[in-house]
């Protein structure tokens, strides 16, 4: 099960990558003036760029921050205690998913 959650992710991530790649591209091909050979007005390559660029971006930011909220659940469903305690504040930031009676902690 773990496998197949982490090869999701994986390919989420890469498919986020791709799209900021792609938009990168379209706004540098733009700005080289390369989208008048195919006849596409400057203001709709720069808009569609734009787009994807800050699409791959929210998409990697919000396929990172669920990937680590399935893990903490997952390592919660095995039986492993997370908890990760700031040190400035001292509080448990993780303490949500963990099992009271368990002796293993991990520290980040």
């Amino acid at each position: 099960m773990c496998r197949l959650v982490y090869k999701w992710f994986l390919l989420v991530y890469k498919v986020s990558y791709g799209i900021g790649i792609v938009g990168y591209f379209v706004i540098m091909c733009t700005l080289f003036g390369l989208n008048i050979l195919l006849m596409i007005k400057p203001q709709n390559s720069m808009d569609f760029g734009l787009l994807m660029l800050f699409y791959g971006l929210y998409l990697g930011v919000v396929g990172r921050d669920f990937a680590e909220v399935c893990a903490d659940k997952m390592a919660s469903q095995i039986g492993v205690c997370f908890l990760a305690h700031n040190t400035t504040l001292n509080f448990p930031l993780f303490s949500i998913y963990s099992r009271p009676n368990c002796t293993v902690v991990y520290h980040l």
